[in-house]
Formats: C-alpha cells, sequence, structure tokens
C-alpha cells in the first residue's frame, strides 16, 4: 500500500485523501509526544494592565501594553487574569454611573433656573 506521506503537491494530496480513509495507515501511525497545547497552572503570572501572560519573558516589561513588573514584587502582576476582569467591568460601570449623575445633575439646574425664569417673568 502506498505510504500517505509521498505527495508532490497538496492537489494531489488532496486527491488522495477524498479517496482513502486515515484508519487504513494506523499500523504506519506513530505516537507524537510533542507538546503541543499547555494548560495555564495556577503559578502563572499576568500582566496587570492587560492580561498577558508573562511567563517566560526574559524582560520584566510586558510585550503587549509595555507595564513593567518585579517576580519578587506581587504587587506588579497577577495570578488571576479573571480577577482584571471583574475589575474592569467594576471600573467601567463607576465611569458610567458618574456621568449618569453629572448629566441628570445638569439636567435638574437647568429645569430649576428655567422655572425659576419663567416664574418671576424675565422673559
Amino acid at each position: 500500500m502506498r505510504r500517505y506521506t509521498s505527495f508532490r503537491g497538496e492537489k494531489e494530496e488532496a486527491e488522495f485523501w477524498d479517496t482513502h480513509d486515515s484508519t487504513d495507515f494506523q499500523s504506519e501511525l506513530e505516537e507524537d509526544r510533542e507538546t503541543v497545547f499547555e494548560r495555564r497552572s495556577p503559578g502563572m503570572i499576568y500582566c496587570l494592565g492587560c492580561s498577558y501572560c508573562l511567563e517566560g519573558l526574559t524582560e520584566h516589561r510586558c510585550p503587549e501594553c509595555g507595564r513593567g513588573f518585579d517576580r519578587e514584587d506581587s504587587a506588579t502582576f497577577t495570578r488571576d487574569p479573571k480577577h482584571l476582569q471583574v475589575r474592569r467591568v467594576r471600573r467601567l460601570l463607576s465611569f458610567v454611573m458618574i456621568g449618569l449623575v453629572l448629566l441628570f445633575s445638569v439636567l435638574i439646574f437647568f429645569v430649576i433656573a428655567a422655572s425659576r425664569i419663567f416664574t418671576f417673568g424675565w422673559f
């Protein structure tokens, strides 16, 4: 039987696999022990600014956002990037609430000012 790895191009390979099944070659397959995906361990550290994984970096600066960090100072990084997302949502909501309070304060001021102007007949 023809080995499935000896193709001259993608077209030939596509035509071959259209008519064959990978189970026909089980005896020729070898187990690949190379790690492709690595799970995040609880010991990993993440950037406080953007949640970028800082493991394995030689420079003490986040390549994503440029924020500095020190492995000896736990105040410069986090071990739980989900915590940062919650903090960002809370910060956004607080800005929205402050904006709404300011907007309603201005509206109330204009309503009171307009009612006084029309009450005293300044127009």
